[in-house]
């Protein structure tokens, strides 16, 4: 391909391939990018260069994909918006009282004694890890438990026992998945993480 000629009879510009031509600009411009062939490889090379740098030497303009912040805004969510998977029982990240709502809901979800400890009422983030852990813990367990279940009661009850049992342990199992999810984004939203409205 190295001979072939143009029309106007100087030599072709080499074609960038679809996938890594810029859609924003004519398929005639390869000011963007343009395509060096050798020993088999294909480089491109930005018109803001490897440096961050054009032909004048002086930084080049990145693309609006590649400049810092750009999609900060559109992250970082706002108060009173609640993400899919949100526990009813806590008001909406943000607005007034949710904290308060969100403590009694965790404390809910571990053994009573965690309510004697300062650190826990003081830090509502370490809470909800400890609420975190917790629920993690019981849904290993809920795993293991349908999984032995079988082989360490089929000799003590009967088989329509067992499935009862197995079945229990699916519910629970389930339960305890979704109350995995309420609390780590509890955990989320005391860490200061809010969400934007679902359009």
């Amino acid at each position: 391909m190295t001979g072939r000629l143009s029309r106007r009879g100087g030599p072709a510009r080499p074609v960038v391939p679809a996938l890594l031509r810029d859609p924003r600009r004519p398929r005639h411009d390869d000011r963007h990018a343009r395509c060096i062939f050798g020993q088999g490889r294909v480089i491109i090379e930005r018109m803001y260069g490897a440096n961050g740098r054009d032909a004048t030497g002086r930084p080049g303009e990145r693309p609006a994909w590649e400049r810092p912040g750009r999609f900060e805004r559109a992250s970082a969510g706002q108060d009173g918006v609640v993400p899919p998977g949100w526990p009813r029982g806590v008001r909406p990240p943000g607005v007034e009282g949710w904290q308060e709502t969100a403590v009694a809901w965790l404390y809910d979800l571990v053994p009573p004694g965690y309510r004697r400890h300062d650190v826990l009422k003081r830090h509502p983030g370490l809470l909800a890890r400890m609420a975190r852990q917790h629920v993690e813990a019981a849904l290993q367990a809920a795993r293991h438990g349908y999984g032995t279940a079988r082989v360490d009661l089929r000799d003590r009850f009967g088989a329509h026992v067992v499935d009862a049992m197995l079945r229990v342990y699916e519910y629970e199992g389930s339960r305890t998945a979704a109350l995995e999810r309420e609390v780590g984004l509890v955990e989320q939203a005391l860490a200061g993480k809010r969400w934007n409205p679902r359009l």
